[in-house]
Parts: C-alpha cells; sequence; structure tokens
C-alpha cells in the first residue's frame, strides 16, 4: 500500500523507458504490478469495465531504445514498449501523456545519437515549461 500511495501523492510523473529484448525492463514491469490493484490504481464497472482512479495526473515518458524507432522496418523491431506502458498509464486514469523519444541509441538510421540529443533535450526541457 506505501508503494502505491507514493505514487499515487505525485501530480507529475517523469519516467524514463529503455526498451530491453522489445519490452520494458522486468523491474520496471514489477513495480507496474506491485501498484496496479483494483480499488487502487482502477476500478471495475459491471457494465462499463475497466476505469482508472488516478485524477488530474499528467506524465512525461522518454522512450529509448537501442535499435528499434518508429518508421523503422519491422526487420528491426515492433514497439511494444510506448504501446504498452502509454496504454498502462491511460488504464489508471493518467490521460496527459507526453512522450519523448530519443531511439534508436546504436543505429545511426535516424541520424547518430549526438546528433539527435539536442532535439530530445529541448523537447524535453520546452515540456518542463509548460508542465
Amino acid at each position: 500500500m506505501a508503494t502505491f500511495n507514493r505514487f499515487a501523492a505525485a501530480d507529475l510523473y517523469v519516467i524514463g523507458v529503455p526498451m530491453y529484448n522489445h519490452g520494458i525492463p522486468w523491474i520496471l514491469k514489477h513495480y507496474i504490478d506491485t501498484i496496479t490493484q483494483p480499488g487502487l490504481l482502477f476500478g471495475i464497472d459491471p457494465d462499463e469495465g475497466y476505469f482508472g482512479l488516478l485524477e488530474n495526473k499528467k506524465a512525461v515518458v522518454a522512450y529509448t531504445s537501442g535499435i528499434y524507432a518508429p518508421g523503422v522496418s519491422p526487420q528491426w523491431g515492433t514497439d511494444f514498449q510506448s504501446n504498452y506502458f502509454t496504454d498502462w498509464l491511460k488504464f489508471g486514469g493518467i490521460s496527459e501523456v507526453h512522450e519523448i523519444r530519443f531511439q534508436p541509441t546504436i543505429f545511426p538510421s535516424h541520424g547518430t545519437p549526438d546528433e539527435r540529443r539536442p532535439a530530445a533535450l529541448e523537447e524535453a526541457r520546452s515540456l518542463a515549461t509548460k508542465l
């Protein structure tokens, strides 16, 4: 309960989510499983289904990955990372989710990481002033 209460006390979540083996790191998945409990993070309505219990919360999520990036061909992976994580945030009631993408970090298919880093940092600064 203390772990959930600490999470629920925040108004703004700033989370870095790296992609490991086509998904999120196990320690983050464990944290999600720990706090995703009925009556705490979500409720269930017999007619309407699931609904999030967190209200007036915002999230900024920085997604990184070694090879995958939006727009690459399927041979370089699939986005099991942001689809899962953003859906989980919304499942809990966090409707305002902002994404920062710093992908890929190994292959320079979208420019080298050093070339793309300033744009990602500027996006983070811009969100920081808005939120």
